[in-house]
């Protein structure tokens, strides 16, 4: 065609793929930014150390339950071959100073007992919805303390009183107690020579429990029976609390509650002669608690 040649344009590889090329840029630069990149770390509950660990105290110093378990007195006279088992300590009543050095852990139940019935100078952590299985991933702030290690650690305590299981009924005995038994471990160490008072699932009206059947007094007992287990009539308490709000049928009065499950503001005080009923006070729990 009149002798001339076309000629054809030279196509280079890269004005070819300047998308191939974007890539390559973007990724490197991705890698160069991730290099300098901090990973963020797991978010955990802050477990403080206890009370007498803390200004540089150690606990041998600083607990007398810990003392005598890790520099035993000399013996002046030989161990009998088989120690004779601790007799049962006794409830008795005391007055609300008992309660001065007291610590209430638990569900709803405990944060509006604290509220309408507050006994002596007594600290409560309880927050509404509250179980066994999360009490210790708790980071709810309550009275000033946020999480239920930041609680235990503050400063000693003679007595710990805990209340769960209501929201637990739908849950094996198993598994509850499980989680009851690591919560009362987790108590220990943080308050060594303090007592421990379990208390009992409350009972529900016999309207709730109809509703629900997960609340009808044969789950609530079965799982009352598996804390009950827990005492061991020296350092561990169980309290039956259905005894002041049992109507005879294993279910709790119906003009007690308006819910079905939580008392009214009025009969927070039978909850409250309860309690003072059942003390336990002996050389190392006095009757008025010592001021911390």
């Amino acid at each position: 065609m009149n002798g001339t040649k076309v000629r054809k344009k030279k196509t280079t590889f890269w004005k070819a793929c300047p998308l191939l090329i974007s890539l390559v840029v973007f990724g490197i630069g991705f890698l160069i930014l991730n290099s300098f990149r901090e990973e963020e770390p797991e978010k955990k509950v802050k477990k403080p150390v206890p009370y007498y660990m803390q200004n540089g105290a150690s606990s041998a110093e600083s607990t007398p339950a810990q003392q005598e378990t890790e520099q035993p007195p000399e013996q002046t006279e030989p161990m009998p071959s088989e120690p004779s088992e601790p007799t049962p300590k006794e409830f008795c009543q005391v007055g609300e100073h008992y309660f001065d050095d007291a610590l209430f852990i638990g569900n709803s139940r405990t944060k509006w007992f604290g509220y309408y019935q507050p006994l002596g100078e007594a600290t409560y952590y309880g927050v509404d919805m509250m179980t066994i299985y999360d009490v210790l991933d708790n980071t709810d702030t309550v009275n000033g303390y946020t999480g239920v290690y930041s609680v235990l650690a503050a400063k000693h305590y003679g007595k710990v009183y805990l209340c769960f299981g209501i929201n637990e009924c739908g849950f094996s005995n198993e598994s509850f107690m499980e989680s009851y038994q690591e919560l009362i471990d987790t108590v220990r160490y943080y308050q060594p020579d303090a007592l421990i008072f379990v208390q009992s699932i409350m009972y529900t009206t016999r309207e709730r429990a109809e509703k629900e059947p997960v609340f009808n007094t044969s789950v609530i007992s079965n799982k009352n029976e598996a804390i009950s287990e827990l005492d061991n009539g020296t350092d561990i308490f169980y309290l039956d609390v259905n005894e002041f709000v049992d109507d005879g049928t294993g279910y709790m009065k119906a003009e007690y509650s308006g819910d079905g499950a939580h008392l009214y503001p009025q009969y927070y005080e039978l909850y409250r002669d309860y309690i003072l009923a059942h003390g336990i006070v002996d050389k190392d729990h006095p009757a008025i608690a010592p001021k911390n």
